[in-house]
Parts: C-alpha cells; structure tokens; sequence
C-alpha cells in the first residue's frame, strides 16, 4: 500500500511545478487600449497622453484653473474635478472590456442630476441610451453603472450592494464580457447581471468626471483610468487593486500576489458571489485567508473581502470587527488598509456602537471629508471607543463635541440626545458607566475599559441582541 504522506508530498510537488509552469500566463496578457495617469504633473495639463496602445489624449474642458491635492502616496498631485471634465474620443467596447478608476471623492459636486444628488465618475456618450457610464449616488454611496439601450428602452446597469467611503483612494473595476456584467470595488466583486444585448456606439466623446446626461457632478479626484479590450479574470483585477497605491497600476506584467491555486479559488469566490451566494463566497474567500499557499497580499484582500461578504448576509458587527483588524494588521495594502478604517464607519452608520480601537476612529476624523451627519456620527463613535479603552478625558471631549453637533443641527432624534446627555453627564461627573443606559433605548453595551485590542471577545452588543440585530437609530436617518 502506498505511504500517504509520500503521496501528499508528491502531489505537493506536481502543483507546485504547474504553478511555475502556469505562472506566466496569469497575467494581463492583452495591452490596455487606454491608459491615462493623472498624478503625475504638479498642475492639471490641458491635455493628457493615453500609454496604451491608441494613441487618444484628453483634453481638459475647464478654462479657469483647476485646485490640486496630493496624490497617491508620494505621487505628484491630482486635480480636484466639480463640473469639468477630461474629454476624449471613446473607445470601442463592442466586444467586451474592463474599466479601471482609481479616484476618491469628497461628496456632491456644484451639479445636481435631475434634482437627485448623485454625481459623474465617467461616461461615454449618454450611458442612458447610447454609449456607457459610472456615477455614484452621493445619498448612499452606492455606484451605479449603466449602459445604454436605443430608445424607447432606457439603460441596463446594476449598482453596487454597499456604499463606497468618501474622502479615501479607491480601485473600482467594471468587466463585460458579452455575456456578464461585473462590478468591482478594491478588487471585490460587489455587483453582477448577466447582460448579452449589443453595445450601442455612443453619440459623443468619452469623459472622465462632469458629462451631464442627467446625472451631476462629484467633487471627484481621478489619479488613473484604463480601458481593456476584454474581460480580466478576477485575481487580474484584484491584483490591479492591490498595486493602486501607490500606484500606477501594473497594467500588463504578471502576477505577482496570485499562483494559479489561488486564482482559480479567488474566481470560485467570485463566481459564488455573483449568484448572490454571500455566506458562500465569504466561506471561500476566508479559507484563502488562511491558506499556506497565500501571499501576505492575498491574504489580507480575502480577509477584506470576507468581511463585505459577512456585511451583506447581516453579520455586521463580525464584518466591523474584520475591517478594524486590517487597519491594524500588518502587510495590508494600503488602498486595503484605507478602506477598511472608512467601512467601520460605513458599516456602523445610524448605530451606537464602537470598537475599542481610538485611533481608528481618531484616523478617520483626520483623513476624509464628512457631511454634518457623518461627523456627529463619527464623533459619537470616537467617543465611544476611547471609553472603551479607558481614556475618559478623550471620550467626555468626544462626546461634547457630538452633542454639540446634533444640536446645532437640529436634528429630532430624542433618544439619541438623551443617550449623549446621560454619556457626557455621567463621564463630567465621573461617574462609571456599567452597562447600557436603558434597555429600552437598546444602546450597544460597553465592554469592560482595556487596551488590549487583541483579547477583545467581540463585537459590542445591543440589550439582547448581537450587531446584527436591529439597531438604534441615528441622526434622523
């Protein structure tokens, strides 16, 4: 009888000789037909190469100077889009393609769409009955992307299951292959439809932010967009996302973070995530986790992953608890790490309830740009979290300045300032707080103060129910 071992070690062998063989065809094997990186001048250029393979610049449509901002990391700076605009002729994406955009956005721009607040990341043509578009809803965050159909019919798109964070650096990737859409959020699989009609040729020129059409503008920044003449797998994507920043994206070498084990199981992940199957594609996704075979990389993109998964099944307070991780944790990417830190935020909008981790929350006040709403929010949040931790003086000062916030706002949530008074007054008048304020206010319950992040057992949990349970409401959400 033949020795197992000797078996498990000999098939151990034979993958990993096919992984080297294979290694090289894992790769963007197709060059982008367009290519344009937008951080790489100290000021916005009038026109802007294309370093793939059609020779297409942009030409910018605004005439009064545009403000710039850092961009990526260290790279030069990137120029703050409202209602302009870089215009160029459009690509052909009659025979599939993917889109990639690296941008972030800081909330609604000058134009309304129709009176609704959403705003333009790109469009070619129309994208309502002609041509293709991305915009965001800036109520929700949620992407929405379009192509469109000759009248009388209006566009086919399918929008993102989460809201995106705004004021962070964010890969988002749109594959069709004439038979499926997919949509893709730092390298995450967010949204798919089968789609098999033919592509309508748009009626004017490809912009990247302001296009009109009905739909407004962003105060939007673009560092890099690419278009490919075909569907990228899944790893091809995610492995884009993971070199986003600080960038430019490696468009056309190989892969450096997937072997072929880990491709064919991030696209198993995917595909289950595609037919809705969430709890499924996050089982998957937290088994390459901690698969020996995974790059440090992978690891923490399927961790990243895993937790959106657990997001959209209803496990939020796991999925916080994961993401609160990755801001910590250590060989995480940095458009990861981003990300992860603002989706605690996202994820616990409109409830109180915090991790202990201070400086999470703290980072996020410091990084990005919020609404009113999303400060108070973010406040009470910080707040929270350093009573977690013990530090009181930071807490009573958190906490002041969220009721002070929700006051002046005038907003009409009773229970929430009453919540606020009872936090700040106990912590002024130092007072403990030993568990939730009242059970029928059904506030998160505080964990004993420690610092130790590590021996924390959990998400904190509403007066008998988890995270995942109804929470209290927020700021007249």
């Amino acid at each position: 009888m033949r020795d197992p071992f000797t078996a498990a070690r000999n098939l151990t062998q034979i993958l990993t000789l096919w992984g080297i063989a294979l290694a090289g065809t894992l790769c963007s094997a197709t060059p982008p037909l367009r290519n344009y990186v937008f951080d790489g001048s100290p000021s916005a250029p009038r026109e802007l190469a294309s370093t793939g393979t059609e020779n297409a610049p942009l030409r910018l449509s605004a005439t009064a100077p545009l403000s710039t901002q850092p961009g990526r990391a260290s790279r030069g700076q990137t120029y703050l889009l409202d209602n302009a605009a870089y215009e160029g002729q459009p690509f052909d994406a009659s025979q599939g393609f993917t889109i990639e955009v690296i941008f972030r956005y800081f909330g609604q721009g000058s134009q309304l769409g129709n009176g609704r607040p959403n705003g333009m990341i790109f469009a070619q043509g129309d994208g309502y009955w002609r041509g293709l578009r991305l915009y965001c809803d800036t109520s929700t965050g949620q992407l929405r992307f379009e192509m469109g159909r000759p009248q009388p019919r209006n566009a086919f798109g399918l929008s993102s299951s989460l809201g995106i964070p705004r004021g962070v650096w964010q890969h988002v990737a749109v594959t069709w292959d004439r038979q499926e859409l997919r949509l893709f959020w730092n390298g995450v699989l967010v949204a798919a439809s089968p789609y098999n009609e033919p592509y309508t040729p748009p009626n004017g020129p490809l912009r990247i932010g302001y296009a009109d059409a009905g739909v407004g503008s962003l105060r939007l920044q673009v560092a890099q967009w690419v278009a490919y003449p075909e569907a990228l797998s899944p790893a091809v994507v995610a492995e884009h996302a993971l070199s986003a920043i600080p960038g430019p994206v490696r468009v056309a070498s190989n892969l450096s973070y997937f072997n072929p084990i880990m491709s064919a199981e991030w696209q198993r992940a995917t595909d289950l995530a595609a037919r809705g199957q969430w709890r499924e594609a996050g089982q998957t996704w937290s088994a390459l986790a901690l698969h020996p075979q995974s790059s440090s990389e992978v690891r923490a993109l399927a961790k990243f992953a895993g937790a959106i998964a657990k997001r959209l099944h209803g496990a939020t307070g796991q999925a916080i608890l994961d993401w609160a991780n990755l801001f910590q944790g250590e060989n995480v990417a940095e458009i990861i790490r981003l990300n992860a830190a603002a989706s605690c935020l996202f994820a616990a909008k409109g409830t109180i309830g915090a991790v202990p981790i201070p400086e999470l929350y703290e980072s996020l006040l410091q990084r990005a740009e919020w609404s009113p709403e999303e400060r108070t929010t973010l406040l009470l949040l910080a707040g929270e979290a350093a009573l977690q931790a013990g530090m009181s003086t930071t807490a009573q000062k958190r906490f002041a300045e969220a009721l002070g916030s929700h006051l002046s706002l005038n907003l009409s949530d009773g229970t929430l300032n009453s919540v606020l008074r009872t936090r700040f007054g106990a912590l002024k008048s130092g007072k403990r707080l030993a568990g939730p304020i009242s059970k029928s206010q059904k506030i998160f319950k505080r964990r004993p103060h420690s610092a130790a992040w590590h021996g924390w057992d959990g998400p904190p949990r509403m007066s008998g129910r988890d995270n995942g349970g109804k929470p209290h409401r927020l700021i007249g959400k």
